[in-house]
């Protein structure tokens, strides 16, 4: 009888371990969030975050290339463009219409923005009122809503300067583009 327990312990102590493994591994899609804070710290500069420039206003005109046009309180025009998107790559569109869906973009962007009080939080400014930054409507990154919806391709070479809450959401955004569209 001790024998059998023994050999039923032995096949628990070793077979769990393995079962556990393998249950992990096929599902492994729960560590996706975990995977992506880890490359969100590893994109971060580790810096001390300081509090950036923001810019409050409303978004007059919706242009080329996630570019736009915002007024401050002030009657001050700024232009900015997105920080650390840019258009979908060729190779992902696959055969569609370039055009059609930089204008479906275009045409996203202004449904968002346009007329709407806005915040951007700036990554890059220079002294023309023009600069880089990062959207919000209400509290939606509307950088993050573009990759998210595939009408943006993110290019994280141009993610400096992010806050780590910034850096975690474009990536998050990043996968679930993926998993709508794997390439």
């Amino acid at each position: 009888m001790i024998h059998r327990l023994h050999k039923i312990a032995a096949v628990l102590l070793i077979g769990l371990p393995f079962a556990l493994g393998w249950y992990l591994y096929q599902n492994r899609e729960i560590f996706a969030p975990v995977n992506d804070f880890s490359d969100a710290l590893q994109l971060w500069e580790g810096k001390f975050e300081k509090d950036r420039e923001t810019v409050s206003g409303k978004i007059i005109d919706v242009g080329d290339n996630y570019t736009f046009g915002l007024k401050n309180d002030n009657g001050e025009i700024f232009r900015f463009r997105l920080t650390g998107i840019e258009a979908p790559s060729l190779q992902r569109l696959r055969m569609q219409n370039v055009s059609a869906i930089l204008a479906k973009s275009r045409e996203e962007m202004r449904e968002l923005t346009l007329s709407n009080s806005v915040q951007v939080v700036l990554t890059y400014r220079d002294g023309n009122q023009t600069g880089l930054g990062v959207l919000y409507v209400g509290g939606t990154n509307v950088n993050a809503l573009l990759v998210r919806r595939g009408l943006a391709q993110l290019k994280r070479e141009f993610l400096r300067g992010l806050k780590l809450t910034e850096l975690y959401a474009l990536l998050r955004a990043e996968r679930a583009a993926r998993e709508i569209d794997p390439k």
